[in-house]
């Protein structure tokens, strides 16, 4: 998401709000990083926190793509 807000020009930069993309890709990140957690210490299986995972990043690249929009 960030790497490609990185390679618009400027008057595409424009159409985002900046903070609230940067708030969504935090969150995104924190709920993969627990679900990684959880999958280290053995809660949940391999498959479940691959699963989940994905689906957690999914959810993030499309709501990266939606809310930040002016």
């Amino acid at each position: 998401m960030i790497a490609g807000y990185n390679t618009l020009s400027a008057k595409e930069k424009e159409q985002y709000d900046e903070a609230k993309l940067c708030k969504i890709l935090a969150i995104t990140l924190f709920f993969t990083s627990i679900v990684l957690i959880l999958g280290a210490m053995k809660i949940l299986s391999f498959t479940d926190m691959i699963i989940i995972s994905i689906f957690i990043l999914i959810i993030g690249v499309i709501l990266g793509n939606i809310i930040p929009k002016k």
